[in-house]
């Protein structure tokens, strides 16, 4: 199950996981966004994963309530996944995972210090920071190789006139700065109330 549909590209990714077998639940609190999202599945790869997704519109605890489903695993797209945990636990089987896409730091310790302060049958498995992250990729002139004489990388590469022994290529980090970031905060339902380790750093 997912709850924040969107534009339904979440949906395309988790859609073709489950092909041809699974079933996913696609929630989103707005009715016209999942009616799009519906449209957009209808019409991808003539609609191949339209019998894997249903969709729902509404508040998630609220869909859930009249859910008979129990989930194998639970994605939160959500501005505030609190608000809607108690009702996805309830529906997710033991072992089974949670995993929330939070926008920033601040949001991930906040849900962590909610699950504690709720006691809630969860585990942490690990935060992951999901970053892209781009690459200069392409070919360069060795200027050692080319010998002595005077030229213009230029005018050579113009004339398609620089040999292969000279060529060589350049793939490391692009020098851009890193514009946006997330986090993916992953939970384990267990059958017992959240328990963290506590860590001495006082030393």
């Amino acid at each position: 199950m997912e709850a924040g549909t969107g534009n339904a590209s979440l949906t395309l990714h988790l859609a073709r996981y489950l092909y041809p077998t699974g079933q996913l639940h696609s929630i989103d609190v707005d009715p016209i966004a999942s009616a799009k999202a519906k449209e957009t599945v209808a019409n991808f790869s003539r609609g191949i994963y339209s019998d894997v997704v249903k969709f729902s519109a509404g508040m998630c605890s609220k869909v859930l309530k009249d859910d008979p489903h129990l989930y194998d695993g639970i994605v939160l797209d959500i501005p505030e996944p609190s608000s809607e945990l108690s009702a996805a636990i309830s529906k997710l089987r033991i072992d089974r995972f949670i995993i929330c896409y939070l926008p920033n730091m601040n949001q991930v310790l906040s849900l962590f210090q909610f699950i504690r302060a709720q006691k809630l049958p969860l585990e942490l498995s690990k935060v992951l920071e999901v970053q892209w992250r781009p690459w200069d990729v392409k070919a360069t002139v060795i200027r050692s190789k080319m010998g002595s004489e005077p030229f213009s990388v230029k005018q050579l590469v113009n004339k398609d006139e620089i040999p292969d022994e000279a060529i060589g290529y350049i793939c490391r980090p692009s020098h851009e700065p890193t514009a946006h970031t997330a986090f993916l905060m992953c939970l384990e339902k267990t059958d017992r109330n959240f328990h963290v380790d506590i860590q001495d750093t006082s030393q």
